[in-house]
């Protein structure tokens, strides 16, 4: 019998469950949390490279990223080797103006002697390789003499491509040779070169 004022904790002996856990679960718990620590990693890792306080030429912020990196390229008129002929390697990045296609130039210099272009991207690149933000011309090159993309599909947003010569024999006289692969490229702005030198 009960005293009155006794406080009474009904309590039931709980069992640990078998672990019933087998090699493939054990397996995949592993697979899935090295997969979150890199992609944590990968984000935290993930850093914004200045063009020109930090590096002399857009390539070598290029070359010393990490994907998901950002290189950003402050206002100016960028010439020579390491600022043309750009290539992204197949890294997932953005390589962005800091102000606008209209203050952030890539002049080529180049002449039928010497022939360069803008950005060539021919390493399987995708949507998630952006490059946004720029004027890119005074290129000369067979086919794409501003940009040109071999078997790759970046994101190429708000640039002017400009007076550039296409030296093949279509007679086109292709700004940028991009493929038509929906949702993976939008140019804001394409002026075409009227005329050849």
């Amino acid at each position: 019998m009960l005293q009155q004022g006794s406080n009474i904790v009904a309590c039931r002996k709980q069992t640990k469950p078998e672990n019933k856990w087998t090699n493939e679960d054990k397996a995949m718990e592993s697979v899935i949390s090295t997969t979150a620590f890199c992609l944590i990693v990968s984000t935290a890792l993930a850093t914004d490279r200045l063009v020109p306080d930090q590096y002399q030429t857009i390539q070598a912020a290029i070359d010393d990223r990490n994907d998901g990196d950002t290189v950003i390229v402050a206002a100016g008129i960028y010439t020579g080797d390491g600022n043309r002929d750009i290539d992204f390697r197949g890294k997932p990045i953005i390589v962005q103006s800091e102000n606008g296609p209209e203050t952030c130039i890539i002049d080529c210099e180049a002449t039928k002697t010497d022939r360069h272009r803008g950005f060539y991207f021919h390493s399987d690149e995708d949507a998630e390789c952006i490059l946004h933000g720029f004027t890119i011309t005074n290129g000369y090159a067979w086919d794409g003499a501003g940009v040109y993309c071999h078997e790759s599909g970046p994101s190429i947003t708000n640039c002017i491509i400009a007076n550039n010569v296409d030296s093949s024999l279509s007679g086109l006289n292709l700004q940028a040779v991009i493929p038509a692969k929906a949702g993976i490229q939008i140019l804001k702005k394409w002026i075409p070169h009227q005329s050849l030198p």
